[in-house]
């Protein structure tokens, strides 16, 4: 299999896992929705995504998949004359 796929994003590499067959990729989904050849395209989940820092791609039955929710706590700096605004 050949790698058509970049693993580099701006200044960021993520290295082989981040590789996919693209051109596999592509033909496999022509192959099926234009030529309607049964390769099991149909089967696999409609969404593929890379989550960054887990170097990892990952499934999703629909898009955006389901998150967690990530809490985030907001304060004023210290010494600030206006603790309703964030500098």
């Amino acid at each position: 299999m050949e790698e058509t796929g970049e693993s580099e994003v701006g200044e960021r590499e993520f290295g082989h896992p981040a590789k996919i067959d693209y051109d596999e990729t592509v033909l496999r989904w022509m192959d099926r929705y234009l030529k309607g050849s049964t390769n099991g395209v149909s089967d696999e989940p409609p969404v593929r995504y890379f989550v960054m820092g887990a170097n990892q791609w990952r499934t999703a039955a629909q898009w955006p998949p389901p998150a967690q929710t990530v809490p985030v706590y907001l304060a004023a700096g210290v010494g600030q004359s206006n603790p309703s605004s964030l500098g």
